[in-house]
């Protein structure tokens, strides 16, 4: 990724975040430095009285199969649950019911825990905001419900908010495994799941994006197991 222009013509880096404050960081590794600017990464639209944002930026490293950049690359992308699905190619995955895709193996991973717990704390009251003094020594005052701050720096940061919306947002994780991919799956893109039992539509249905790849070869075959993030819904009949 030496090559800005390139980087940029190929938009490999989402740019419609806002300016944030970032604290400073230590004994962390260029990778986790990356993935910790990543999370600070607010859209421009976002209201400041919200811990939840209405988008979240999500990195992913890539192989360069291709050698377009000279070796492995990451990407940050822009995550949304206002899917625009005209706009999008989908490649729909069914579960529960024989296809050409040869589903081996699917397994949800759903905690709801923050987001019971985010809508009690909108519930009962407490301190929205905070009272503090900015470089120029001037009283100003933050936004910064009590339940969301940092136990270090006792405000709500970008991190917080990013991690806040990722937990209440984005509940339901997946593990999807099908026989081996030929070709890499391109992370970071849209796969529509349909996964039904007993003839209904169950609640994990909905539109996934795929953030990580694993691919195993053995002596059952090759397989391919791709980690997804639930970030749409549209059940049908579902429960």
């Amino acid at each position: 990724m030496k090559d800005k222009q390139k980087v940029l013509q190929k938009g490999l880096i989402a740019g419609d975040d806002k300016l944030v404050t970032i604290e400073s960081q230590q004994n962390i590794t260029p990778l986790d430095y990356l993935e910790y600017l990543v999370n600070c990464m607010i859209p421009s639209n976002q209201s400041s009285t919200s811990v939840l944002n209405n988008a979240m930026y999500r990195m992913c490293v890539i192989d360069d199969t291709s050698d377009e950049f000279g070796g492995p690359y990451f990407k940050v992308v822009k995550v949304s649950q206002n899917i625009q699905k005209d706009s999008i190619n989908v490649y729909q995955i069914n579960i529960g019911y024989p296809d050409n895709n040869y589903v081996f193996n699917f397994n949800i991973d759903d905690n709801q825990v923050y987001s019971i717990l985010y809508d009690y704390a909108g519930e009962a009251r407490q301190p929205e905001y905070i009272q503090r003094i900015d470089n120029q020594g001037n009283l100003i005052s933050e936004y910064s419900p009590s339940f969301s701050n940092s136990k270090d720096l006792l405000k709500t940061t970008s991190e917080d908010k990013t991690w806040w919306t990722n937990m209440v947002n984005y509940p339901i994780k997946a593990t999807l495994k099908i026989k081996g991919l030929i070709k890499p799956a391109i992370l970071m893109s849209y796969v529509y799941i349909d996964a039904r039992f007993f003839g209904r539509q169950h609640y994990s249905s909905g539109y996934y994006i795929i953030t990580k790849q694993v691919d195993e070869v053995s002596g059952s075959g090759y397989r391919t197991t791709l980690s997804l993030l639930k970030v749409g819904g549209e059940t049908i009949n579902g429960y």
